[in-house]
């Protein structure tokens, strides 16, 4: 019995010795098939990290695409856009033009009030870049966007968008934004003309005529280039009437019917030269009205037709003609120029 478990443990030890035996002897040709995989596991591993990290975009692509978020309505994208080009390119031509491009979206967004604040950054920063005429607009028009519509409602804004285009045509004689400054400034100017005016109607109901004769002259020497002056100066024409100034009234309202022979305050102050010559009337005295000329009707703003809507009508028509589908200034946003 003893002598059987010897013999079975040495032919144990027999086959072990020969097992490690074959692993040694196929051990070279497993380590150089494993050498032979190991560049392609390596160059898998390095295709799947590439595919991981994203390749850092340029910045006119940034721009590009902001452009087309822009176009298309996408403000807040667009503006990450742009900002994405602003603090990754600091120094590249296209991070300046996405300053203006910001104040772009916040524009188009009815940002009006951030919309301002970009663009004086832009024209602080860059005092000679070659779209300075271009941001000094929008930013006048922006101003003109957060004013009330409504002539006696504070009108700060309309003051500031005015005094931000002064001497615009002789400091960009070849903007292409010259006829359109001239529209908007035109419009704002006259909308300040109308709150003077209704500060003389007050005046005027009131019966104060020598306030209502000075209000109404101011709008006549200070805001000549609107349409409102005429209704100010048959009034102020009438309030020397009302103050015994016959001489002063005469001339005014003479002068009005001569500058304005076809129009409505025109033909009224010829009226009413016509009537006071046929009757050789005085000037009634305040609170008298019966001495004025015969069918002269007591002219108090209350009993005249509305001359102006309460409100003014948006600065811009609903639909604008423009060189690209958009908004009007698109056009310019299409190009990196």
């Amino acid at each position: 019995m003893t002598s059987h478990c010897t013999r079975m443990a040495r032919i144990m030890r027999c086959s072990a010795l020969l097992l490690g035996a074959c692993v040694l002897l196929s051990a070279p040709d497993a380590a150089a098939q494993g050498d032979d995989l190991l560049p392609a596991v390596k160059g898998a591993d390095k295709a799947t990290a590439k595919s991981r990290v994203r390749q850092p975009e340029d910045p006119e692509t940034l721009y590009n695409r902001g452009l087309r978020q822009l176009r298309r309505g996408y403000y807040d994208e667009a503006i990450i856009s742009f900002e994405k080009v602003k603090n990754h390119f600091p120094f590249n031509q296209y991070s300046v033009l996405s300053e203006l491009r910001v104040a772009d979206a916040l524009f188009e967004k009815a940002s009006h009030l951030e919309a301002i604040d970009a663009y004086r950054q832009f024209t602080r920063l860059h005092p000679r870049h070659a779209e300075i005429d271009y941001a000094t607009y929008r930013m006048a028009r922006a101003e003109f966007k957060v004013s009330s519509t409504v002539p006696q409602r504070d009108q700060t804004s309309t003051e500031r968008g005015l005094k931000k285009l002064q001497g615009f045509e002789s400091r960009f004689p070849d903007s292409e934004y010259t006829e359109e400054v001239v529209r908007i400034r035109s419009k704002a100017r006259t909308r300040l003309a109308k709150r003077e005016l209704q500060v003389g109607n007050f005046y005027w109901k009131s019966r104060e005529w020598k306030a209502a004769e000075r209000r109404y002259g101011m709008v006549w020497r200070d805001y000549s280039d609107t349409d409102v002056i005429y209704k100010a100066r048959y009034r102020q024409g009438l309030c020397l009437y009302r103050l015994l100034r016959d001489e002063e009234a005469g001339a005014v309202l003479a002068e009005l019917a001569v500058q304005q022979d076809s129009g409505r305050w025109g033909e009224r102050a010829q009226r009413f030269l016509d009537k006071a010559a046929s009757a050789e009337a005085v000037a009634p005295e305040p609170g008298e009205p019966s001495q004025q000329p015969a069918g002269e009707p007591a002219d108090e703003p209350a009993e005249e037709p509305a001359d102006e809507p309460a409100e003014e009508p948006a600065d811009e028509p609903a639909e604008e003609p423009t060189a690209q589908s958009g908004t009007p200034d698109q056009a310019k946003l299409s190009t990196g120029n």
